[in-house]
């Protein structure tokens, strides 16, 4: 019996793989904001938008994860899809993100509406299927201070999509959150390798992978950019009769 060939990769949606990568411009992020009309979702786009984290990191996160005198949040653990708490799925998940002026005043923010708040038992899940219970105080709560059982920024249907439309911007999931973090840190100069421990990464090549194409597509003067930071000046062509 004669063996199959096999069939060559399609490599037809290769050129569309940057696509998935689509973070929101300061301004972007602004308009966005002056549409959300539920407060502690505003504050926690914010803050999405300012370290990085995942969805399910942040509706885990508590306050005796949060260290405003070293400045800096301790990612321990992460909200399931099934609600449960667990920890995050590799070693470096569990990081320690160090908080810029602007997540730090969303944290100021939401500490006068849940720090007082009555610490809750939370389970934590291991994956030998023990448990463990630990008394915790959620940074981030329902209207009825009670803790999230979803990761996702919004339950309600089509409320992100609705924000989307009257920001008038392009829809995207709001994972780009998580994007916008590491698009903006890099545009300014953020290291690689640091950039990769805040959000969670063993070593730099996720960041190198994803984001190494985008931000020269981003700034069309990218070159001119990088000339200007090792002090180099901008060459204007000489052209008779000037």
């Amino acid at each position: 019996m004669p063996t199959l060939k096999k069939l060559p990769k399609d490599d037809y949606d290769l050129e569309c793989q940057d696509d998935d990568i689509r973070p929101f411009s300061q301004s972007e992020l602004d308009s966005l904001l002056a549409v959300v009309h539920v407060p502690r979702i505003k504050l926690m786009i914010q803050l999405l938008a300012w370290t990085g984290m995942q969805h399910g990191e942040i509706k885990a996160l508590a306050w005796e994860d949060v260290y405003f005198d070293h400045n800096y949040m301790h990612v321990r653990y992460n909200l399931t899809r099934k609600g449960n708490i667990k920890l995050p799925k590799t070693k470096s998940g569990i990081r320690k993100i160090e908080l810029l002026p602007a997540a730090k005043e969303v944290l100021l923010e939401i500490k006068s509406l849940t720090f007082d708040v009555a610490p809750q038992n939370d389970v934590i899940h291991y994956r030998n299927n023990k448990t463990k219970k630990i008394m915790r105080r959620r940074v981030f709560l329902s209207r009825d201070d009670k803790p999230y059982k979803r990761p996702e920024l919004t339950t309600v249907p089509k409320q992100w999509g609705n924000w989307l439309k009257a920001a008038k911007l392009q829809h995207r999931p709001a994972y780009q959150l998580r994007h916008t973090y590491a698009s903006q840190m890099l545009m300014v100069g953020a290291q690689p390798t640091w950039l990769a421990s805040q959000m969670g990464h063993s070593n730099t090549e996720m960041i190198n992978k994803i984001y190494g194409k985008w931000i020269p597509k981003q700034d069309p003067n990218y070159i001119h950019t990088l000339g200007e930071k090792l002090g180099q000046k901008t060459v204007v062509p000489y052209e008779p009769g000037n």
